[in-house]
């Protein structure tokens, strides 16, 4: 049965360059894809036969892109799906799409030339269209804590993430905050939980001052950005960070710019870690557990490859408020209510 590997060969290109064509992508110069299209008339190639084929191939291998190695709470995710994966013999590839798009797309390329048998995936942002041709191939895929994902293609993720956000915020406000600064990363994945967050504070009066926001592509304009924003007279006296990764170069903005915590500024956290557990002081932060999605999503990945639905296994996870030593009350001497005017 012909299948899409037979069309590279034919058409003497790759795999991914073959996808693409299927794909429709721009990039592909026009003479490659007329070479790649007379491959496909010439034998005969349909998309529906290049499922079948491609799923006699067993490769022993399940695919895995993360888009934030740098981040340690993938670290619990990686080692949860690792460990389910070795428990059945396979191997596993990893990936890390750096906040990419483009890097994204050539991950799972390969992964899908690498004839991987299942999909563990945690996108930027809307299906990229490469998922098609996992589908396309009855390859069982699943997404991981993805903002935009089809009710078609099955997904895990935090359950209601509110009730943990306002208990967030209704701590910071019982210490007496009410200038609370966000940092942020100028990163898709992130985008939904910081609209969130500055929706729930307008809701819960507290305001959404968008001077207060600390935004930031590397670790470097990190650092920067919140020593700036911290050394403002009007500066707010607490900070919640979106991105984990961020929050050590966050919290060295803010001793850049002669400030401790919880002393002079509160600092909170989305997602845990070693290190915020045994900072000085220990951050409070915003999690859930990466650990149960993580060994879901590779069960849910194993459960179909076994021929059974797994849908059991697609529930979410609720986050929750770690209540640590970061945050303090308003520093005595600041006019808080003056500030906000």
């Amino acid at each position: 049965m012909t299948d899409i590997f037979d069309v590279a060969r034919k058409a003497d290109v790759s795999v991914k360059t073959v996808s693409r064509v299927l794909n429709g992508h721009s990039s592909v110069r026009p003479r490659t894809r007329r070479l790649v299209l007379q491959a496909m008339e010439e034998l005969g190639y349909r998309p529906n036969s290049f499922a079948r084929g491609f799923r006699k191939a067993r490769s022993g291998t399940i695919g895995l892109v993360v888009r934030d190695l740098v981040n340690a709470v993938s670290l619990d995710l990686i080692s949860a799906v690792e460990m389910v994966v070795r428990r059945h013999h396979y191997s596993l590839l990893l990936y890390d799409s750096a906040g990419e798009k483009e890097t994204e797309a050539a991950n799972l390329e390969d992964l899908f030339e690498r004839r991987v048998e299942g999909l563990i995936l945690s996108a930027l942002g809307e299906p990229p269209p490469e998922l098609e041709l996992f589908t396309r191939a009855q390859t069982p895929v699943v997404g991981i804590s993805i903002e935009r994902w089809p009710a078609s293609i099955p997904h895990l993720a935090e359950t209601d993430p509110r009730p943990t956000a306002e208990a967030m915020v209704e701590h910071l406000r019982n210490l007496g905050h009410e200038r609370i600064g966000i940092v942020v990363a100028r990163m898709l994945p992130y985008s939904s939980r910081t609209s969130m967050y500055g929706k729930l504070l307008r809701e819960l009066g507290i305001g959404n001052d968008r001077s207060l926001v600390a935004a930031s592509t590397t670790e470097e304009e990190c650092v920067e950005a919140v020593a700036t924003l911290v050394s403002r007279p009007d500066r707010p006296t607490a900070l919640v960070c979106i991105r984990h990764a961020f929050a050590p170069f966050a919290l060295g903005g803010i001793r850049d710019a002669g400030l401790r915590v919880p002393d002079d500024v509160s600092f909170l956290v989305f997602g845990d870690s070693a290190w915020a557990r045994f900072y000085d002081p220990p951050i409070t932060v915003v999690t859930y557990d990466y650990s149960d999605l993580g060994r879901a999503a590779a069960n849910y990945i194993f459960a179909r490859l076994e021929g059974q639905t797994g849908d059991e296994l697609l529930g979410g996870t609720q986050s929750k408020l770690i209540i640590r030593e970061s945050c303090g009350p308003v520093p005595t001497g600041l006019d808080v209510k003056g500030m906000n005017r």
